[in-house]
């Protein structure tokens, strides 16, 4: 008895508890954000199960709880009967991708419920890329990327990847997957001209080229000349939404800036990729003309060049 009094005595000098265990993390303490090393996020599957119940019972008072299981490969959380949020770690633990997915549905409804609960998720990291600009530039390529019956979009933006895939069945279901995760690139452009995106588009989308792909029909007509079959077809320059370093990604010159049909097109030159010193900018309508020179960013949103 004296032995055990002594025990206490000694817990209490030294401010100690028999057990210590700290406090549980709260959902509104964890961010989801790249890490230095631009590898993954600095999350790890328990904790991001926590923040994403939190974020979710935010936005819907009703909504249940649910929990990542490990299955394969991955681990994959169950946001409702359609739609999954699946992720895989690295060696340390951390999750280094997330996806949204639904499988084998034939209503597209739960495919645009998705847009809506990435941003839940991804609203840390919207804060560090620009994310309108990084879907406009995945869905330009996925819609210009039509593989059998499947399509397929690729962009980046600011050290984050987005890949998107359509897959259509025979029994009209289809699989609907987007997926986000870090990247040593900082601009679509940056990204284009890697290894990276010449082994995606030779695996997924073959047909696609960049800067625009224009198709030469064979002549019908018998009677046209030598000289008209031996002009050269016209290659087309494409610019989407991003980011542009002028005299790396854009050459510098004067330049016809379209509008996408039915949006407000904004353009901006400034001399650093931050946005912070801001040269000329211009929000409008059907099409505006800029100058640029050699060293100055273009930033492009809802709006594109083609000549």
């Amino acid at each position: 008895m004296k032995k055990i009094l002594l025990l206490f005595e000694a817990l209490a000098l030294c401010g100690c508890s028999v057990n210590e265990a700290e406090p549980p993390i709260s959902g509104d303490e964890i961010q989801l954000k790249i890490n230095d090393d631009n590898d993954s996020f600095s999350v790890t599957v328990p904790n991001l199960e926590i923040m994403l119940n939190y974020r979710f019972k935010e936005n819907d008072s009703e909504f249940k709880d649910s929990s990542f299981k490990e299955s394969s490969d991955k681990f994959v959380y169950k946001y409702n009967d359609d739609i999954n949020i699946e992720v895989t770690t690295n060696e340390d633990d951390e999750v280094n991708k997330i996806t949204f997915a639904t499988y084998g549905l034939e209503d597209t409804q739960a495919a645009k419920e998705m847009g809506s609960i990435s941003t839940i998720v991804l609203s840390d990291i919207m804060s560090q890329s620009n994310m309108e600009t990084l879907n406009d530039n995945a869905i330009e390529m996925y819609n210009n990327c039509l593989y059998g019956s499947e399509m397929h979009g690729s962009a980046v933006s600011n050290r984050l990847l987005e890949n998107i895939d359509f897959i259509y069945y025979e029994d009209e279901t289809s699989d609907f997957i987007v997926s986000f995760e870090p990247t040593t690139y900082i601009y679509n452009t940056e990204y284009q001209r890697s290894t990276d995106f010449n082994k995606y588009i030779q695996t997924y989308c073959p047909s696609y080229t960049v800067e625009g792909q224009q198709e030469t029909e064979e002549s019908q007509d018998a009677t046209k000349t030598e000289e008209t079959q031996e002009q050269p077809a016209k290659q087309t320059t494409y610019y989407g939404p991003g980011m542009y370093k002028v005299g790396v990604d854009i050459p510098a010159g004067e330049y016809n800036v379209k509008a996408e049909v039915g949006e407000l097109g904004y353009l901006e030159v400034s001399s650093d990729p931050n946005g912070t010193s801001i040269i000329t900018n211009d929000a409008f309508e059907n099409n505006s003309y800029i100058s640029i020179s050699d060293g100055q960013y273009l930033k492009l949103e809802s709006c594109y060049i083609s000549q």
